[in-house]
């Protein structure tokens, strides 16, 4: 009878044991997951806002000698 119930314990802290091994490696994995997603969407969002700089620079660039010329002749846009 004692032997039967030190192997039923056995069994059931070998169970608990797994189970909470088995719970932790899925929670890490999620989070690594998680932050790999989270990391590769800021690099997306990064690029596309270098993207916007750069082609709002090169179509701001014409203005900038257009608005020097004009401030040069004291707002007046005939030549």
């Amino acid at each position: 009878m004692l032997k039967h119930s030190w192997q039923s314990k056995l069994i059931i802290s070998t169970f608990v044991i797994s189970l909470l091994v088995s719970l932790a490696f899925i929670y890490f994995s999620e989070r690594l997951q998680y932050k790999q997603t989270h990391l590769i969407t800021k690099n997306i969002a990064s690029n596309y806002v270098n993207l916007i700089q750069n082609n709002l620079s090169q179509a701001l660039s014409a203005t900038y000698p257009l608005a020097a010329l004009i401030r040069k002749q004291n707002g007046n846009a005939e030549g």
